[in-house]
């Protein structure tokens, strides 16, 4: 989903988010994209229960705020200790992770999708190759690495390394 038509600003999409999160009603979005591949298709509207606070799973696909925009993605990585704020995300037919999320940003998880009048439940993550497994391995545990070195620099890492995963073989 999409913020960017009316809102031009991401201070304002983070107020937006703020008051669905206190709202606790469970919010319907349409997803505009195919990143989380067959687990959540093109067009298929998703259910999301806004949570306050959660001990967040990897597995779990949220739906966060990422500049002005809302993403639908899997959890990958929590942080604990100093990083307990921080989240990492991925989609399903995504070979890069995406910039490391704060837990504030995180609107809530998808609980179901709709396509062609039919609701499902969210799969867990289809297999992937050997080759994609030790790419997706390494790339997560050096942002995790350069995370606990310096955020910014995590936020670099990642752009760098999901640059690159575009132009490896599609998942």
């Amino acid at each position: 989903m999409n913020l960017d038509g009316q809102y031009k600003s991401a201070e304002y999409s983070s107020a937006i988010l703020n008051i669905l999160k206190q709202s606790g009603k469970v919010i319907e979005s349409k997803i505009c994209g195919d990143s989380m591949g067959a687990s959540i298709p093109n067009n298929a509207i998703i259910k999301v229960e806004p949570i306050q606070a959660q001990v967040w799973k990897v597995g779990q696909v949220i739906v966060y705020l990422s500049g002005k925009s809302l993403v639908a993605h899997r959890i990958t990585y929590v942080g604990s200790g100093r990083l307990k704020d921080i989240i990492i995300t991925r989609g399903d037919n995504c070979l890069g992770s995406d910039v490391p999320v704060n837990t504030n940003a995180v609107l809530g998880v998808v609980q179901s999708y709709t396509i062609s009048g039919s609701t499902h439940a969210v799969p867990p993550e289809f297999k992937k190759k050997l080759q994609q497994k030790i790419f997706i391995e390494l790339t997560t545990h050096t942002i995790i690495m350069t995370l606990h070195l310096n955020r910014s620099l995590a936020r670099f890492v990642t752009l760098k390394f999901a640059g690159l995963a575009r132009r490896l073989k599609p998942v």
